[in-house]
């Protein structure tokens, strides 16, 4: 982009025409329903049970993130009341914080392709555990849990 002379206008377009790209060979090679393998889209209103779940499990990521974001606007805010050196000091060391707190986001959101099955898996294993725990012993690991 930078060749072409285009700038920063350049590299805007050429990141939206990507996201469109991207998006275009998502829907056709894997929404398509006409290879085995293929996912199917389906309408499904999920529970509260299943809500409740998926809220108990994202529940520290939303937390982390909310967090760091509100971290990075007041660093920012006050960032903006230094001196020109004092500034340039501040964007060294907040590249490197950027960097280390907003590479592993990737790595958070391949994570949640497992969520489903962790779910579904946490969900049975809790079922099996308290049909086959005698009552007594029940309210003994409901204790531990809270420990």
């Amino acid at each position: 982009i930078n060749s072409f002379g285009m700038g920063l206008v350049g590299a805007a377009w050429a990141t939206l025409a990507g996201n469109y790209l991207s998006c275009i060979v998502l829907l056709v090679l894997g929404y398509s329903g006409k290879k085995e393998g293929a996912v199917k889209l389906e309408k499904h209103i999920p529970s509260f049970a299943e809500m409740r779940l998926f809220s108990k499990a994202l529940g520290p990521q939303l937390l982390f993130s909310m967090l760091k974001n509100v971290c990075y606007l007041m660093l920012q805010s006050v960032a903006t009341q230094f001196s020109t050196a004092t500034c340039a000091a501040h964007q060294a060391l907040w590249s490197v914080w950027a960097v280390l707190s907003f590479c592993p986001t990737p790595l958070e959101q391949a994570a949640q392709v497992f969520l489903p099955s962790y779910l579904v898996t946490a969900q049975e294993e809790e079922e099996n555990a308290k049909r086959s725990t005698p009552p007594v012993f029940s309210k003994a690991r409901e204790f531990s849990k809270t420990l």
